[in-house]
């Protein structure tokens, strides 16, 4: 993290070009390398749009717009209290301007004239803070990705089983209307089919024993014929319940 603090994006807002030269000169010799500075702060909300820096080194008396205006639109902007750090630069040591200026979201007061080492000790502290801001920010926005993923694979693996559970009672249903008709064929074949195949053998066997004396044989194949068609329907209608049920 201490070798890439010196990538920082630093922006300088105040009025005083001495003062602007002073900050660059010194942040470019402690190796900071993007540094911009500006002194008229009407052009502030274009170049903290433009850079989006890390780091403000704001003036608080400055003509046209001040640096409690500007403190006053990055909060507006919702851009204070996460990475963005501002340190307010002033030659007012009053209490009441130090507070009002915590207070709105400057995150150190550096008072003119500037210490030099102070101010370099002061900037670094900023950025470590910025760039652990940043890094949080991103464990963070890390840790709702995954949480969304494995909320969807999750989802999906739910209406898999879902899908899973439907095809094994689509098949439980399948197997016990076949077995419904199994049943079903199994009776039919138990109880239908042994009528007529019992009459037409017990005719054969008593006009083999000769104990048809009285009924000639066109009455018996006439019975027999009659009981032979009803069979025949009885098996068909057995073949067709067999489709009907999908048994092959």
């Amino acid at each position: 993290m201490s070798n890439s603090i010196f990538h920082s994006t630093i922006l300088i807002i105040d009025d005083e070009q001495a003062n602007v030269d002073l900050l660059l000169e010194l942040l470019q010799t402690l190796g900071y390398v993007n540094v911009r500075g500006i002194t008229d702060s009407r052009l502030s909300t274009q170049f903290i749009n433009e850079v989006n820096p890390d780091l403000i080194l704001l003036d608080l008396i400055m003509p046209y717009v001040n640096g409690f205006d500007i403190l006053d639109s990055l909060h507006a902007s919702n851009r204070l209290g996460g990475a963005m750090m501002v340190m307010v630069l002033t030659a007012d040591t009053a209490r009441e301007t130090r507070e009002r200026a915590l207070k709105e979201g400057a995150s150190d007061i550096l008072t003119k004239p500037f210490d030099l080492t102070e101010t370099g000790l002061r900037i670094r502290n900023l950025l470590m803070i910025s760039h652990l801001m940043k890094h949080l920010t991103d464990q963070k926005e890390h840790l709702e990705n995954r949480v969304k993923e494995r909320t969807s694979e999750l989802m999906t693996e739910k209406i898999r089983a879902e899908q899973n559970a439907e095809q094994v009672r689509a098949l439980y249903d399948a197997v016990k209307n076949q077995n419904d008709s199994l049943r079903k064929i199994a009776w039919t074949q138990s109880h239908t089919v042994r009528a007529p195949l019992a009459r037409i053998l017990s005719l054969i066997t008593l006009y083999r024993l000769g104990d048809l004396e009285e009924m000639d044989a066109d009455q018996l194949f006439d019975i027999i014929e009659q009981s032979s068609i009803e069979l025949d329907g009885i098996i068909n209608d057995i073949v067709n319940k067999t489709h009907e049920a999908n048994i092959t």
